[in-house]
Protein backbone atom coordinates (compact mmCIF):
# COMPACT_ATOMS: atom_id res chain seq x y z
CA UNK A 1 0.00 0.00 0.00
CA UNK A 2 1.00 3.65 -0.89
CA UNK A 3 0.96 6.47 1.33
CA UNK A 4 -0.59 9.93 -0.35
CA UNK A 5 1.79 11.71 -0.30
CA UNK A 6 0.41 14.61 -2.06
CA UNK A 7 -2.72 16.67 -1.07
CA UNK A 8 -4.66 15.76 -4.35
CA UNK A 9 -3.77 11.78 -3.34
CA UNK A 10 -4.94 12.55 0.13
CA UNK A 11 -8.38 14.23 -1.25
CA UNK A 12 -8.59 10.98 -3.58
CA UNK A 13 -8.38 8.68 -1.26
CA UNK A 14 -10.98 10.59 0.96
CA UNK A 15 -13.14 11.18 -1.89
CA UNK A 16 -13.15 7.13 -2.83
CA UNK A 17 -13.69 6.19 1.31
CA UNK A 18 -16.80 7.85 1.24
CA UNK A 19 -17.56 6.19 -1.71
CA UNK A 20 -17.48 3.25 -0.33
CA UNK A 21 -19.01 4.58 2.97
CA UNK A 22 -22.32 5.87 0.62
CA UNK A 23 -21.61 2.63 -1.12
CA UNK A 24 -21.86 0.83 2.19
CA UNK A 25 -24.92 2.68 3.41
CA UNK A 26 -26.76 2.50 0.37
CA UNK A 27 -26.66 -1.27 0.28
CA UNK A 28 -28.05 -1.28 3.85
CA UNK A 29 -31.32 0.64 3.17
CA UNK A 30 -31.64 -0.88 -0.40
CA UNK A 31 -31.82 -4.03 1.02
CA UNK A 32 -33.68 -3.52 3.87
CA UNK A 33 -36.48 -1.42 1.60
CA UNK A 34 -36.09 -4.28 -0.75
CA UNK A 35 -36.72 -7.34 1.92
CA UNK A 36 -39.33 -5.57 3.07
CA UNK A 37 -41.48 -4.58 0.35
CA UNK A 38 -40.76 -8.01 -1.07
CA UNK A 39 -42.39 -9.58 1.97
CA UNK A 40 -45.14 -7.31 1.81
CA UNK A 41 -45.71 -8.19 -1.88
CA UNK A 42 -46.13 -11.38 -0.62
CA UNK A 43 -48.20 -11.19 1.80
CA UNK A 44 -50.70 -9.84 -0.42
CA UNK A 45 -50.30 -12.89 -3.02
CA UNK A 46 -51.28 -14.85 0.03
CA UNK A 47 -53.71 -13.10 1.23
CA UNK A 48 -55.38 -12.80 -2.40
CA UNK A 49 -55.32 -16.87 -2.38
CA UNK A 50 -57.27 -16.87 1.13
CA UNK A 51 -60.19 -14.55 -0.51
CA UNK A 52 -60.32 -16.92 -3.45
CA UNK A 53 -61.05 -19.88 -1.29
CA UNK A 54 -63.21 -17.66 0.94
CA UNK A 55 -65.17 -16.04 -2.14
CA UNK A 56 -65.91 -20.19 -2.73
CA UNK A 57 -67.20 -22.19 0.17
CA UNK A 58 -70.61 -21.96 1.95
CA UNK A 59 -71.37 -22.46 5.26
CA UNK A 60 -71.77 -26.13 4.85
CA UNK A 61 -68.33 -27.70 6.16
CA UNK A 62 -67.99 -30.68 3.51
CA UNK A 63 -68.59 -28.29 1.14
CA UNK A 64 -66.11 -26.28 2.04
CA UNK A 65 -63.50 -28.66 2.66
CA UNK A 66 -63.96 -30.46 -0.56
CA UNK A 67 -63.43 -26.67 -2.53
CA UNK A 68 -60.05 -26.13 0.28
CA UNK A 69 -59.06 -29.14 -1.53
CA UNK A 70 -59.51 -28.08 -4.99
CA UNK A 71 -57.66 -25.16 -4.24
CA UNK A 72 -55.01 -26.40 -2.80
CA UNK A 73 -54.53 -28.37 -5.58
CA UNK A 74 -54.72 -25.34 -7.72
CA UNK A 75 -52.42 -22.98 -5.77
CA UNK A 76 -49.52 -25.82 -5.73
CA UNK A 77 -48.52 -24.98 -9.14
CA UNK A 78 -47.43 -21.71 -7.97
CA UNK A 79 -45.78 -22.82 -5.00
CA UNK A 80 -48.84 -21.72 -2.47
CA UNK A 81 -50.07 -24.25 -0.08
CA UNK A 82 -53.06 -23.63 2.00
CA UNK A 83 -55.44 -25.01 4.32
CA UNK A 84 -58.81 -24.40 5.92
CA UNK A 85 -59.36 -24.58 9.53
CA UNK A 86 -62.39 -24.63 11.79
CA UNK A 87 -61.14 -24.15 15.65
CA UNK A 88 -58.32 -26.81 16.27
CA UNK A 89 -59.85 -29.20 13.44
CA UNK A 90 -58.49 -28.84 9.46
CA UNK A 91 -61.43 -29.45 7.33
CA UNK A 92 -59.26 -29.40 4.07
CA UNK A 93 -56.38 -28.67 1.78
CA UNK A 94 -53.19 -29.56 2.79
CA UNK A 95 -52.37 -31.20 5.80
CA UNK A 96 -48.68 -30.81 6.32
CA UNK A 97 -49.42 -26.78 7.67
CA UNK A 98 -49.68 -26.11 10.93
CA UNK A 99 -52.93 -24.95 12.78
CA UNK A 100 -53.73 -21.27 12.36
CA UNK A 101 -52.11 -18.40 14.65
CA UNK A 102 -52.99 -14.97 15.47
CA UNK A 103 -54.34 -13.56 11.94
CA UNK A 104 -51.70 -11.92 9.99
CA UNK A 105 -48.59 -13.20 8.21
CA UNK A 106 -45.27 -14.22 9.61
CA UNK A 107 -42.18 -16.13 8.85
CA UNK A 108 -41.00 -19.18 10.53
CA UNK A 109 -39.85 -22.83 10.14
CA UNK A 110 -42.87 -25.62 9.36
CA UNK A 111 -41.04 -29.00 8.77
CA UNK A 112 -37.65 -27.76 7.55
CA UNK A 113 -37.53 -24.65 5.24
CA UNK A 114 -38.55 -21.21 6.29
CA UNK A 115 -41.83 -20.24 5.10
CA UNK A 116 -44.04 -17.27 5.03
CA UNK A 117 -47.58 -17.93 6.22
CA UNK A 118 -50.89 -15.74 6.67
CA UNK A 119 -53.70 -16.47 8.72
CA UNK A 120 -57.13 -14.87 7.59
CA UNK A 121 -60.30 -15.48 9.60
CA UNK A 122 -63.56 -15.94 7.54
CA UNK A 123 -66.67 -16.12 10.35
CA UNK A 124 -65.77 -19.16 12.58
CA UNK A 125 -63.08 -20.58 9.92
CA UNK A 126 -59.84 -19.85 9.23
CA UNK A 127 -57.93 -20.06 5.79
CA UNK A 128 -53.63 -20.36 6.32
CA UNK A 129 -51.98 -20.15 3.23
CA UNK A 130 -47.94 -20.32 3.01
CA UNK A 131 -45.23 -20.15 0.46
CA UNK A 132 -41.44 -20.99 0.68
CA UNK A 133 -39.34 -18.49 1.17
CA UNK A 134 -36.60 -20.15 -0.34
CA UNK A 135 -37.22 -17.94 -3.97
CA UNK A 136 -37.48 -14.67 -2.02
CA UNK A 137 -34.51 -15.14 0.20
CA UNK A 138 -32.19 -15.97 -3.09
CA UNK A 139 -33.45 -12.68 -4.83
CA UNK A 140 -32.84 -10.84 -1.98
CA UNK A 141 -29.29 -12.35 -1.53
CA UNK A 142 -28.21 -11.49 -5.51
CA UNK A 143 -29.20 -7.92 -4.32
CA UNK A 144 -26.69 -7.42 -0.93
CA UNK A 145 -24.04 -9.68 -3.24
CA UNK A 146 -24.16 -6.94 -5.51
CA UNK A 147 -24.22 -4.31 -3.23
CA UNK A 148 -21.33 -5.64 -1.33
CA UNK A 149 -19.51 -5.90 -4.78
CA UNK A 150 -19.91 -1.99 -5.20
CA UNK A 151 -18.61 -1.57 -1.80
CA UNK A 152 -15.39 -4.05 -2.36
CA UNK A 153 -14.94 -1.99 -5.40
CA UNK A 154 -14.90 1.53 -3.53
CA UNK A 155 -12.89 0.28 -1.20
CA UNK A 156 -10.20 -1.51 -2.95
CA UNK A 157 -10.06 1.77 -5.13
CA UNK A 158 -9.47 3.72 -1.92
CA UNK A 159 -6.91 1.89 -0.58
CA UNK A 160 -5.51 1.66 -3.90
CA UNK A 161 -4.94 5.47 -4.03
Amino acid sequence: MTTARTFAGRVARATAFAAALAAATTALLSGALARRWTLDREDHRLRAAAATLTGEITDDDAQAAEEADKEMAEVAAAGLRIALWRGGRRLGGDAGLPPPGAPGCESGRWGGPRWRRCTTAHGARTVVVASSMRPLEEALGAGVAASLAAVAVAAALALAL
